[in-house]
């Protein structure tokens, strides 16, 4: 089991004043009550391996080295957002662009044999498509359309697991739940981001404003909540009218 405990035992209570060293910045990842509440709260709805990933990713910004922290705290905070369709039982979305670059790159090292080199800027203009070229085209074409549609169907994939984490979200109109996946989808990128590069200013507000995203999906402040809802609804109308 994941507890703040296992978290952050190099921070324990019990460590003595003149062992610790205080460093503003990093102080603001400690085991603070909200947080504790959070990762009580995801081991209770979800599983023991994505609260771990929460807990890592506070225990890097507070304690790794600055090269690599807010790349491991977004490597961690990623993981948690991906797996929670599959605890959900939300249907994933696995292709990959990954996989699409693959098969590219196999499929058209296999074209090549026995066919004249580029010249200049010009590859085969004056070829004739054959069968094997052919089908290779007709492939990429609806591999294209496919993969066309990722992001929209990862999209709807991450809504459906929001509305599963909270009920009441999958309840409320579309322009409500829009913007909660944007915002979601938002998190992701900037962690998404980190794990190569990272604005420090912008992590770290983004992992504040992710905790407090899925405390209110976990626990949510019913009054406070139904206020929020109001803005959004509000805020969607004027858009429309406008």
């Amino acid at each position: 089991m994941v507890d703040a405990n296992d978290a952050f035992r190099s921070v324990d209570a019990t460590t003595a004043a003149e062992d610790y060293v205080s460093d503003t910045p990093r102080d603001r990842w400690t085991a603070t009550p909200n947080r504790v509440l959070l990762g009580e709260q995801l081991l209770k709805r979800t599983t023991p391996r994505l609260t771990a990933y929460y807990w890592e990713a506070i225990r890097a910004l507070r304690e790794a080295d600055d090269e690599i922290r807010y790349s491991i705290a977004g490597h961690a905070l990623r993981e948690l957002q991906n797996g929670l369709p599959h605890h959900l039982d939300v249907p994933e979305e696995r292709a990959r662009l990954g996989d699409l670059f693959n098969w590219l790159r196999d499929q058209w090292r296999n074209l090549l044999p026995g066919r004249p080199p580029k010249v200049d800027r010009e590859l085969w203009t004056e070829l004739a498509i054959d069968r094997p070229l052919g089908v290779f085209l007709g492939t990429l074409h609806d591999k294209i359309e496919t993969y066309a549609s990722v992001n929209p169907r990862r999209r709807e994939m991450h809504r459906s697991a929001l509305g599963r984490l909270d009920p009441g979200l999958s309840q409320a109109p579309d322009t409500v739940q829009e913007a909660v996946v944007t915002t979601w989808m938002g998190l992701s990128g900037v962690f998404n981001t980190a794990t190569h590069s990272s604005r420090p200013e912008e992590f770290e507000a983004a992992v504040e404003a992710f905790e407090e995203f899925v405390i209110d999906r976990l626990a949510p402040r019913t009054f406070e909540k139904q206020e929020a809802i109001a803005d959004l609804v509000r805020e969607g109308e004027g858009r429309a009218d406008a």
